[in-house]
């Protein structure tokens, strides 16, 4: 819908275009309108890192016509008369990615109008600027790039969250990522990313108004369903359910490139890395199945009454990170916390051989299904509590083949057992169910 304020705009716009002097920053060459255009619509359309010394950034559009410039900046100044303190004007920018807490100077907020409307045309930049004028709400995406998961098509996981496979070729990427962070164009081939869309309740503001600028823009998720959406759990859902680590590594917000209300070097944003996040060994091939039973597993636990952080969360990281890419003694040490964080939250400060007899016989009561399974998982339970053991007093475990599998079924009954707690609850107390109580009885 075109904004009735935007047509003379637009065509003070067509005019400026005409008179518009295209100069690189450092060169000072000149460019034509044309070329510069190109060059725009290319890299709004894929990832082109800046430090190509002909990338669109590195160029500057102007006005040579003075009256022009002008008579552009009275017509932007008079349209944000209740926004404009000492001759600046602040944008939701300053949450989305950051920016001068003073706001940005109208000849900027000009050159970015001019901007767009070479990219753009003249109509699309003025309309957009005046959509911003009344109070329209602005798009953005929280982007988080993960590691260990990948999918041959992209996969919905509600509307306005959704994760999409990177292509495997530089000239194909997306324009979703930030030319400053510690990324590497090559390392990011092939790789998922998770897209939640956003949206912020105005483009422009007064920057002396008494109120965080948080709660001036106000930001809101696009999905009704997940409204705080967490990017963490989800990615310890969708490990859970696909016996894989997955993690996320980086965050960072994108705006569409051709935004006006951003200053013109930058469209994306506060870029949180997590250096510290389980790098998993390999990627797993991800399928819709698996990311409908992921969502289902977030519901639930965001659904616990009792606080899913409190109770599954040492479970669930230790196991994940036990999963990953670190050393086999690492790996055990991590198993065991797990599995004392599932079963024995009530006995810490116990013996160890206490503890020992009390995870292994909560587990197997838990997970098995009759005699022989019990004392089968019994057994393998209180093993890999050995070697977990050997590893904190001895501070190591041989890597051998006997060893790996038993990590590898330790894995397994921690996965079972912080799923079947997720599904069907915690027993109230485990000692009536050892004494043949059955399982509903002592839920809580």
């Amino acid at each position: 819908m075109i904004d009735s304020h935007a047509v003379p705009l637009a065509l003070m716009l067509e005019r400026a275009l005409v008179n518009a002097v295209i100069t690189h920053t450092y060169t000072k060459q000149q460019i034509d309108v044309a070329t510069y255009r190109q060059m725009l619509q290319l890299q709004w359309r894929r990832h082109w890192p800046a430090l190509d010394l002909n990338h669109a950034r590195h160029f500057t559009p102007t006005i040579a016509s003075g009256e022009l410039q002008d008579l552009l900046l009275a017509t932007v100044k008079q349209a944000l008369k209740h926004y404009v303190r000492d001759n600046r004007v602040q944008t939701a920018a300053i949450v989305l990615v950051g920016g001068d807490g003073s706001g940005f100077k109208l000849e900027d907020l000009v050159g970015r109008l001019l901007e767009v409307a070479i990219g753009r045309g003249p109509l699309r930049a003025a309309n957009a600027f005046y959509q911003g004028v009344h109070g329209s709400p602005v798009s953005f995406r929280r982007i988080a790039l993960l590691n260990g998961v990948k999918f041959d098509i992209e996969a919905p996981v509600r509307n306005g969250i959704r994760m999409i496979t990177l292509p495997s070729s530089t000239s194909r990427l997306p324009p979703y990522f930030p030319d400053w962070s510690r990324m590497n164009t090559e390392d990011l081939l092939g790789q998922t990313i998770l897209v939640v869309d956003y949206t912020v309740s105005q483009m422009f503001a007064n920057p002396e108004l008494m109120i965080s600028y948080d709660e001036l823009f106000r930001c809101e998720q696009v999905c009704s369903d997940f409204p705080d959406f967490d990017v963490r759990q989800f990615c310890d859902a969708l490990s859970l359910v696909s016996d894989r680590p997955i993690a996320h590594v980086a965050e960072w917000t994108h705006v569409d490139p051709d935004a006006v209300f951003i200053p013109r070097w930058a469209h994306m944003g506060g870029v949180t890395h997590y250096p510290f996040a389980p790098r998993p060994q390999g990627s797993v091939t991800a399928t819709k199945s698996n990311v409908r039973d992921a969502v289902a597993l977030y519901e639930t636990r965001k659904s616990l009454s009792t606080g899913p952080d409190q109770k599954f969360e040492v479970p669930i990281q230790r196991w994940i990170r036990s999963k990953s890419d670190q050393s086999i003694t690492d790996k055990f040490i991590d198993l065991r916390i797990a599995l004392e964080s599932l079963y024995l939250k009530d006995f810490v400060g116990e013996y160890s051989q206490e503890m020992r007899f009390r995870l292994s016989m909560f587990g197997a009561w838990h997970l098995g299904t009759d005699f022989h399974e019990r004392r089968r998982i019994r057994k393998r339970i209180r093993d890999a509590y050995d070697r977990a053991s050997g590893a904190v007093h001895k501070g190591a475990v041989e890597y051998s083949p006997e060893n790996l599998e038993l990590l590898s079924d330790g894995q397994d009954f921690c996965r079972q057992g912080i799923l079947k707690l997720l599904s069907e609850g915690e027993p109230d107390d485990w000692g009536d169910l050892i004494l043949g109580a059955g399982y509903d009885e002592v839920l809580t």
